[in-house]
Order: C-alpha cells, then sequence, then structure tokens
C-alpha cells in the first residue's frame, strides 16, 4: 500500500499517489491534475472538469490566469503595472491595466477592439459594433477622434475627428482656423479638404475622384481638375505657377506679371 507523503509548508510540493501508484499532488474524478503550491511565490494550478488550467500566483506581482469552460484565457496582475486580461466567451481580448500610462482595452462581442486610457496623455479608443474605431484622448493636445458626425478640433491646434461616416465609408473632418487640416469627401469616397486662411492647403474632389485643391492668397498652390482627371492649378499674383489643361490631358500653364512662364497647349499636345 502507498502512503501518501506531505511535504514542508514552504517550497514544497505536496503530492498524493493514488490506487494505481500514480503521483498526482491531487487528482479529481476526471483524471485532471490540481497542484497547489506555498505561499511564497510558486504557482497554484487547478483544472476543470473539461481539462482547462486555472492558475493563481501570490501578489509579487506573479501572472494569474484563469480559463472558463470555453478554453478562453483571462489572466489578472497586480496593481503594480502589470497587465490583466480578460476574455468573453467568444475569444475577445479584454485587457485593463493601473492608473500609471498603462493601456487599457475593452472588446466586444464583435471582436472589435475598445481602448480607454488615464488622464494623462493616453489614448482612449471605443469601437461601435460595425468596427470602425473611435477614439477619445484627454484636452491636452492629444489626438480625439470620433467616427461619427463631424471631426472637428480645438483652438490648440488638436486634431478632432468628428467624421460622418455614411453607408459608403467616407470620412468628413473639420478643423479650427490654426492651421489645421479639414477634410470632407462626398458619397464616393473622393477626399474634400478645406483650410482657413494662413497658409492652409484647402482641396476639394468632384465626383470622380479627382483631386481639385484651392489655396489663399499667401502663396499657396490653387489646383482644379476637369471630369478627366487633368490637373488645373491657378497661382496668385506672387509668383506662383497657373496652369490648366484641356479636355486631352494637354498642360496649359499661365505666369503672373513677375516674369514667371506661361504655356498653352492645344488639343493635340502642341506646346504653345
Amino acid at each position: 500500500m502507498m502512503i501518501p507523503q506531505l511535504s514542508h509548508a514552504n517550497d514544497d510540493t505536496l503530492a498524493r499517489a493514488d490506487a494505481n501508484g500514480d503521483t498526482s499532488a491531487r487528482a479529481d474524478a476526471n483524471g485532471g491534475t490540481s497542484a497547489r503550491a506555498d505561499s511564497n511565490g510558486d504557482t497554484s494550478a487547478r483544472t476543470d472538469a473539461n481539462g482547462d488550467t486555472s492558475a493563481r500566483a501570490d501578489a509579487n506581482g506573479d501572472t494569474s490566469v484563469r480559463t472558463d469552460a470555453n478554453d478562453d484565457t483571462s489572466a489578472r496582475a497586480d496593481a503594480n503595472d502589470d497587465i490583466s486580461v480578460r476574455t468573453d466567451a467568444n475569444d475577445d481580448t479584454s485587457a485593463r491595466t493601473d492608473a500609471n500610462d498603462d493601456t487599457s482595452a475593452r472588446t466586444d462581442t464583435n471582436d472589435d477592439t475598445s481602448a480607454r486610457a488615464d488622464a494623462n496623455g493616453d489614448t482612449s479608443a471605443r469601437a461601435d459594433a460595425k468596427d470602425d474605431t473611435s477614439a477619445r484622448a484627454d484636452p491636452n493636445d492629444n489626438t480625439s477622434a470620433r467616427t461619427d458626425a463631424n471631426v472637428r478640433t480645438d483652438a490648440n491646434d488638436d486634431t478632432s475627428a468628428r467624421p460622418y461616416i455614411d453607408t459608403n465609408d467616407d470620412t468628413s473632418a473639420k478643423t479650427d482656423a490654426n492651421d489645421d487640416i479639414s477634410v470632407r469627401t462626398d458619397a464616393n469616397c473622393d477626399t474634400s479638404a478645406r483650410t482657413d486662411a494662413n497658409d492652409d492647403t484647402s482641396a476639394r474632389a468632384d465626383a470622380n475622384g479627382d483631386t481639385s485643391a484651392r489655396a489663399d492668397a499667401n502663396d499657396d498652390t490653387s489646383a482644379k481638375a476637369d471630369a478627366n482627371d487633368d490637373t488645373s492649378s491657378r497661382a496668385d499674383a506672387n509668383d506662383d505657377t497657373s496652369s490648366r489643361a484641356d479636355a486631352n490631358d494637354d498642360t496649359s500653364a499661365r505666369t503672373d506679371a513677375n516674369g514667371d512662364t506661361s504655356a498653352r497647349t492645344d488639343a493635340n499636345d502642341d506646346k504653345t
């Protein structure tokens, strides 16, 4: 007859032998192995009836893992900058960390990533059920984005997107008057941008995906494209280049009164 052997309580393994002479820390009725260690940082593991491993560690930063009946891994760490992860029944990963600049993420049941950070300049993102990413940051020059309705920025040159996401996945952005970029797209996924009067680029696209840009009077480039994807640009009176293209993709350029080159081509691609 085998005699169960007990070990010392400090860092020793407690083992019991079953009737067949096999050693099990403690075997359950389903043949799963269950082991427990002491309180000095040794690993403690338990298996459920489905053969999933559940482990818990001590309070000194060791990893603690629990699995549910569906083989999803759930881990929790201590309060000292360790990563804590929880998964739901659909294998989506959810992580939360402490308040010291760690990343906190949550996912919904549709595999969309949602993250929130603390008030010290970390990125906070939320995703809806349709895989659109929405991020919000703090008011101290961090990026704030929202995927529905309209993108705006504050007076501190921060980019805040509140894009109107229509059924065609187009992005709409607006910025303030302090040199921020504003972009609008039409229903055909074309990019349209407008900027302020301080040397920013403003672009508009037509319904055929051509880019049209207009600049202010301070030496910015202004371009308009026709319906045939030809580039037409006009410059201001301060030594900028102005060009126009006809419907046949020929380049036509005109310059201002300060000695810039002006060129026009006819419909046969000849230069004049």
